[in-house]
């Protein structure tokens, strides 16, 4: 049995992953910046900031293998606070990846589809990148500083949606709250994406850390869909209103920061390797439906 430290364990996918986890029986510790009362795991609560705290931890728990679920994924929040921005989406990276290298555990640190400027879609490993704001500009320098620390890490681009366990909203939970109140809503018709859900990102970190597969990885579905059609499904899934969605385009919007248009990812190079199936966005929101339930 490993022993898994899910840092970011509150959020969208790492509390995802921590259900995962003891789903299969493993050892799961969490950790988040702010308490989490019952909590499904044991969590530990302390700022991933102070390397200090990172290597009293590790002391303490022994992990084996570490997965960085954290970021500051607010695009306009981190333009406006580029210091918490650099030290939630950097500062934290550097010093899980130089405390899992003195430990040697296992690194996992998920990066995004947005370090792409959304020109072509598409985008291999291999594909140059071209950061369009602050957000994806810290994910990329992320991505970097864990490369000239640890020789063993995994490092996974990609987007999701699934249910969260604060209150916020993913884009799956916009749709379906607007539209379960009768609100109109806008979906883009030239935004483009190949998302996964939360529970099929965590079934594929499972397999590949067992696996012990290495390297930067594209994780995505094979279904390059827009932000309108991933909101129609949504409506269909859950028998919504689709009218109520409506067609738009982030082209007739002057919106700060800049974002990527298309930002789909290639991705032959992990479905080689992984037994777990990536699902469509249909397939995914019927198994999040029986979830809501």
């Amino acid at each position: 049995m490993l022993k898994w430290a899910i840092f970011g364990s509150t959020g969208l996918l790492g509390f995802s992953l921590v259900s995962q986890l003891i789903k299969i029986e493993q050892e799961v510790y969490g950790v988040s910046s702010k308490p989490a009362e019952n909590f499904i795991c044991q969590n530990h609560v302390f700022n991933a900031a102070n390397i200090a705290d990172v290597r009293e931890f590790f002391k303490k728990i022994q992990p084996k293998i570490v997965v960085n679920c954290i970021a500051l994924t607010d695009l306009s929040l981190a333009e406006k606070d580029k210091d918490l921005a650099y030290e939630l989406n950097i500062t934290i990276a550097k010093n899980l990846a130089t405390v899992c290298m003195e430990n040697n555990s296992k690194f996992v640190h998920i990066s995004t589809d947005s370090v792409f400027d959304g020109k072509k879609g598409d985008y291999s490993e291999e594909d140059s990148t071209n950061p369009l704001n602050y957000y994806a500009q810290t994910k990329l320098e992320s991505e970097q500083e864990v490369k000239k620390i640890l020789p063993n890490y995994l490092i996974l681009r990609t987007n999701m949606y699934g249910l969260n366990y604060r209150n916020k909203s993913s884009l799956l939970e916009w749709f379906y709250e607007n539209l379960k109140k009768g609100q109109s809503i806008t979906g883009f018709t030239d935004v483009f994406f190949n998302p996964l859900s939360t529970k099929n990102i965590s079934k594929a970190i499972i397999e590949l850390v067992e696996k012990n597969v290495e390297g930067l990885y594209h994780l995505s579905s094979f279904e390059k869909i827009s932000k309108y059609e991933f909101g129609i499904t949504t409506a269909n899934v859950f028998g919504l209103n689709k009218e109520l969605i409506k067609e738009g385009r982030i082209d007739d919007l002057n919106l700060f920061p800049k974002r990527p248009k298309d930002t789909s990812l290639n991705n032959d190079k992990i479905s080689k390797i992984l037994n777990v199936p990536l699902l469509n966005s249909k397939e995914s929101i019927t198994k999040i439906k029986e979830d809501f339930k």
